[in-house]
């Protein structure tokens, strides 16, 4: 019953349902960042091959 009132009267639960949602949120973006560097794909590697510009 002493855990009980202990969680009751501390708030630091509280303050643990509003870091959940970021943990969350991190966690997501690192394990994709990761599954993406493991497949070996890069965001700054043009997608497309350089063409001619036009003239003005």
């Amino acid at each position: 019953m002493t855990v009980l009132a202990h969680l009751a009267s501390d708030h630091w639960w509280a303050s643990l349902l509003y870091l959940l949602p970021v943990l969350i949120v991190v966690a997501g973006i690192g394990i994709t960042s990761w599954r993406d560097k493991r497949r070996g794909e890069d965001d700054d590697a043009p997608t497309t091959p350089p063409g001619p510009t036009a003239a003005p």
